[in-house]
């Protein structure tokens, strides 16, 4: 069973990302979260994934911008992204066949995740019980995955609490409590700590490679 690692540019997106959305959370300034775009599109260049993703993220978080600032436009912005996204996440799926079968519950935990952001910005009904199905799904089958590892190192737990900082966050943002800030600071800390140690994996890698 593979294991996701980051690789530099990979860390490095992730990083600025986590330093953007922290400083979001802190200080809600516009810059902050132009660095976290920033961090989205470093961390898919160095993917070396479907360029089609390039596109589609900015147009989405401009369009959530827009739904958000009530600006005409939004809709368009919103779907337009996410039709590339979906097209781009088809591509690839059916150019390097990467989803493997213990793979596919937690892919349908986030498409349900995804579908529940989709219902919040169109303010459409159920997106509480439909992010809540989500997440539980999702800290269920990553479990359930996890616990079908042989080895577990470092970097798996940490991903895994991650995962569950990120759900928990994600349904006490859904249900409008507050605490969900506290949550996802914890949950960008996280994040920072594991690509920073990834990243100096990988420079102890080279070095070693090196000498």
């Amino acid at each position: 069973m593979k294991s996701f690692q980051l690789n530099f540019q990979q860390a490095q997106g992730v990083i600025t990302y986590c330093i953007g959305a922290i400083s979001s959370l802190l200080f809600q300034n516009p810059i902050a979260s132009l660095i976290t775009v920033l961090g989205i599109i470093i961390f898919i260049i160095g993917s070396k994934v479907n360029k089609l993703f390039l596109l589609a993220i900015p147009l989405w978080l401009i369009g959530s911008a827009f739904k958000i600032m009530h600006w005409p436009g939004a809709s368009v912005l919103l779907y337009t992204g996410l039709l590339l996204l979906l097209t781009g996440l088809v591509w690839e799926v059916a150019r390097t066949q990467q989803i493997t079968p213990d793979l596919v519950p937690v892919v349908v935990s986030l498409g349900i995740i995804g579908v529940a952001y989709l219902l919040k910005f169109f303010h459409l009904p159920y997106v509480s019980i439909v992010t809540l199905t989500g997440c539980v799904s999702l800290i269920v089958t990553y479990s359930i995955r996890l616990n079908q590892k042989t080895t577990k190192p470092w970097d798996q737990l940490l991903k895994i609490l991650i995962v569950y900082s990120w759900s928990v966050s994600t349904i006490l943002a859904a249900y409008m409590f507050s605490y969900f800030v506290i949550i996802s600071m914890f949950t960008n800390l996280l994040a920072l700590l594991w690509a920073g140690l990834s990243l100096k994996k990988l420079m102890d890698l080279n070095a070693n490679e090196a000498s």
